[in-house]
């Protein structure tokens, strides 16, 4: 079917915004004392200045033309009204990077299945995964043991975007920027690609790297598996 258009993505970002403002309003009237909310590290946007690492200090700026960020920088301003509202209710929000691992599946392990990858000329970006495995630890240990706040959360170390491809057995394909964004925009409007409109590039252009210091120092957490193996074990049982 065709790409994405205006109307449908306004469908989609109002009926997830509608699902966590029911989501919020039950755990408001349960008297939930702990809500854990996972977001993204899309909130912080892809930009050119960001600061390397980038600290929950930082102000998210969501890209209105990426669905994906934009509807998480809503649903984190709900998150925050609920959090203002109950006082007495411990309310984490993780800012995380793409999940990896054996059974994952998003906007990157989707990509992975592709033959041939597109990047930017002159662009060998470092990028950040957390293993499955280490979420559903973070999570299970933010449930048992509330801490308030909001944490990025990324596995140790980076993978450079070369490497990636290289992992992942598939062809790396450099365009020129202006070609690349072109083409890119035009196979989103004819269906051709679903992912991401051209703007999706400026996260393999000027990635966002979490620190994670926040995070380890608040709960003691520590990741078992590195970016480069959440990688792995996504690609040893996948492609």
């Amino acid at each position: 079917r065709p790409g994405r258009n205006r109307t449908e993505i306004r469908y989609i970002r109002d009926a997830n915004l509608t699902a966590l403002r029911n989501v919020l309003a039950a755990s408001q009237d349960a008297h939930v004392k702990n809500f854990v909310y996972l977001s993204s590290h899309t909130v912080y946007g892809a930009y050119k200045n960001n600061p390397i690492p980038i600290t929950e200090t930082v102000s998210p700026r969501p890209m209105a033309n990426f669905q994906y960020s934009h509807e998480k920088g809503l649903c984190e301003e709900l998150v925050q009204e609920f959090a203002t509202d109950n006082p007495s209710t411990s309310v984490t929000v993780l800012r995380s990077c793409v999940v990896m691992g054996p059974t994952a599946n998003n906007y990157i392990t989707r990509a992975l299945f592709k033959r041939i990858l597109l990047g930017v000329s002159g662009s060998n970006p470092p990028l950040q995964f957390v293993h499955e495995d280490d979420m559903a630890r973070l999570l299970c240990s933010l449930v048992l043991h509330p801490q308030p706040g909001i944490f990025n959360v990324a596995g140790d170390r980076t993978v450079s975007y070369r490497d990636l491809a290289q992992i992942a057995h598939r062809k790396l394909f450099h365009l020129p920027a202006p070609i690349g964004y072109l083409i890119t925009q035009l196979a989103w409007k004819a269906g051709i690609q679903k992912d991401s409109p051209a703007v999706g590039l400026d996260f393999i252009r000027y990635p966002i790297l979490l620190s994670t210091g926040k995070l380890k120092n608040a709960t003691g957490f520590r990741f078992r598996y590195t970016s480069e193996d959440a990688l792995n074990a996504f690609v040893a049982t996948n492609t």
